[in-house]
């Protein structure tokens, strides 16, 4: 019995040993490749098997952080907190759809309301947090950082466009034209359609603060001179002022023909009620650069005071909606908040936000994202933009000679109770201050 029994067991003995003496025979191994590695025909070729099973094999994922200043409980609150919806909206976007591979965004941001030193807080924050790239907000705040990001190589893409921060070229960025520049076309389009045989008397009512009183720049005023029109008043008000009579009487009283600032529009929007209820908008027309559109004065001052009203404008606004990034947002905040967005200040959060994402998906092309910091992004990523688009938005954006992406603007009119482009989009005057 004992013998039949091992003559039983002896061939699965054999057979188990066996077993794997022919899988080495025949020189078989099982490889794990990545799937997105399978297009890829050389990753095969470098195998020397016979046989490659692919199986899906998890890739890290990535975290880049960008920087954000804000003035969420300051003056600038109306601004900001719309810009900061727009920045979250489209990284999450980003994040969601795998824009950038494998790459994730994640925005390390801080109020300032205005305060400097609040302001250089948040920014050391950020860097601590290793961000590639930053964005400020207002004149304050980007002239405190204007060295600092020098010295720690990180690209400022800043919503201000003051030319003494960009001038000479350093690590702040702007993506439309230095405001006085705007302002130079505002007058320049007055010029060229003044009829009257005499020189225009202008008259310049600007706001207190940094921004405002570039209007009072030797430079400029040396312009609006050699344009032929004649300054009669030099004036300003608060940010947020309750009344402006007593300069408007003061610009009525020198028979000015217009009345032009660097404003944002809370306080154009007080002018312009003012204006209208002394009766000076039929006598004289009214303008700011592009932070106080005609779009915002219509919500704030009403057709009737706005209309006439003009302003050198950097972006396209949401009643165009055949333009193709006016539309992608407005069909996104639909999606992400149950309807579509109408701020206006939302639109200056989305060009902050696409040119960082072009400068990021740009230098992604040639450095890892372990090896991206805020020298290689200005390198690999804000150098090397050119014609870059901005969804139709404004012109596209070039980088590689200059901080300034582009000089382009438009002047819009209110006219009848619409907002309507008067020149279509040309480059800003260039007034060479520093």
């Amino acid at each position: 019995m004992n013998s039949n029994r091992i003559l039983l067991v002896l061939p699965l003995v054999l057979t188990l040993i066996a077993i794997p003496l022919l899988g080495a025979c025949t020189k078989e191994k099982i490889v794990e490749v990545p799937i997105e590695k399978v297009v890829e025909k050389e990753v095969l070729q470098e195998v020397p098997v016979e046989k490659v099973v692919v199986k899906e094999v998890p890739v890290e994922t990535q975290v880049i952080k960008i920087g954000m200043g804000y003035d969420l409980s300051g003056p600038y609150s109306f601004q900001c907190k719309p810009m900061k919806k727009a920045h979250e909206d489209y990284v999450r976007y980003i994040n969601e759809t795998g824009m950038l591979g494998n790459v994730k965004l994640e925005i390390v941001w801080g109020d300032h309301g205005q305060d400097v030193s609040k302001a250089i807080a948040a920014y050391e924050r950020a860097k601590s947090e290793r961000v590639v790239c930053y964005s400020s907000h207002a004149n304050p705040e980007t002239h405190a950082l204007k060295d600092r990001v020098i010295q720690d190589k990180i690209p400022n893409m800043s919503l201000n466009s003051s030319l003494g921060w960009l001038r000479p070229h350093g690590w702040t960025l702007a993506y439309y034209p230095p405001h006085i520049d705007m302002v130079g076309l505002q007058v320049k389009w007055f010029m060229d359609n003044w009829q009257e045989e005499r020189a225009p008397r202008v008259a310049i009512i600007t706001t207190d603060n940094v921004l405002g009183r570039q209007a009072f720049n030797q430079a400029f005023l040396d312009y609006v001179e050699e344009l032929g029109a004649e300054i009669v008043i030099k004036e300003t008000v608060p940010i947020m002022p309750t009344d402006t009579t007593a300069v408007l009487t003061m610009a009525d009283d020198a028979e000015a023909d217009t009345v032009l600032g660097v404003c944002v529009s809370v306080t154009e929007g007080v002018i312009l009620k003012d204006a209208h209820r002394l009766g000076l908008t039929e006598k004289m027309l009214f303008s700011s650069f592009g932070a106080a559109s005609g779009e915002d004065m219509l919500k704030i001052a009403g057709p009737e005071a706005a209309e006439g009203y003009f302003c050198s404008d950097v972006q396209s606004h949401w009643y165009e909606a055949d333009v193709e990034g006016i539309k992608f947002f407005a069909d996104l905040t639909k999606d992400y908040h149950l309807e579509a967005e109408t701020d206006f200040n939302y639109i200056y959060g989305i060009n902050v936000i696409l040119s960082v994402a072009g400068a990021l998906e740009t230098a992604l092309k040639t450095v890892s994202a372990e090896e991206l910091n805020g020298e290689a992004l200005m390198e690999h990523g804000f150098r090397k933009m050119k014609d870059y688009g901005l969804m139709g938005i404004r012109p596209p954006l070039d980088f590689t000679t200059d901080v300034i992406g582009s000089h382009a603007s438009r002047i819009t009119q209110v006219t009848n109770g619409e907002v309507v482009d008067q020149t279509g989009w040309v480059d800003a005057a260039t007034i060479g201050y520093e």
